[in-house]
């Protein structure tokens, strides 16, 4: 994600760890309705390769791009469940699970055609939930300004529940979250 630009572009990966950029990869982000900069905030592939998700804080818009022979076609908008779409995580059945900075989080079916809606925002009482991991049926939010992780339970439909809205504390401002490879580590 080139944020300042509101672009895309692509890189290959070698084995050997090195990057090159993807010549002709350069896409643009759907323009913000507002003016100014969407505030993109994370990019992904899907689990098959066929779709990159792009989230963008200030437009409230879910980018999808349909993706072939390695290149991103171009940007289809879709409006947020949920104000200011942040991180975001796709669990094993391939839903999208986006938190929002708002104090929620919402989950999408991803398709060919894009994303469908299947929780609206959930709120969880806490403040600027910003990242979010799936791990063995739940999401994990962290929530910055309140140095806490929420919990929410995920559906084998997508659906999301809220089963904690404090599973733990971290502290103020925490940033990003990742899973340890065997999923039993936040």
């Amino acid at each position: 994600v080139n944020q300042g630009s509101d672009t895309i572009s692509g890189f290959r990966y070698a084995g050997n760890g090195h990057l090159s950029a993807l010549a002709g990869s350069t896409r643009g982000l759907t323009p913000n309705p507002t003016g100014g900069i969407t505030d993109a905030a994370q990019i992904q592939f899907t689990q098959d390769g066929s779709t990159l998700l792009v989230t963008e804080k200030a437009s409230n818009t879910l980018d999808t791009f349909a993706v072939r022979g390695g290149y991103a076609g171009s940007a289809v908008a879709h409006a947020s469940a949920g104000a200011v779409p942040y991180g975001f995580d796709l669990d094993n059945r391939g839903h999208a699970i986006v938190s929002e900075a708002s104090g929620s989080a919402s989950s999408y079916a991803v398709g060919r055609r894009g994303l469908a809606t299947v929780s609206p925002a959930v709120v969880d009482t806490q403040a600027a939930a910003c990242w979010l991991v799936v791990a063995r049926g739940n999401a994990y939010v962290v929530n910055a300004a309140s140095g806490t992780i929420s919990r929410y339970a995920v559906a084998k439909d997508g659906a999301l529940t809220l089963t904690a809205a404090v599973a733990a504390t971290t502290g103020p401002g925490g940033t990003d979250a990742a899973l340890s490879a065997d999923q039993r580590f936040l």
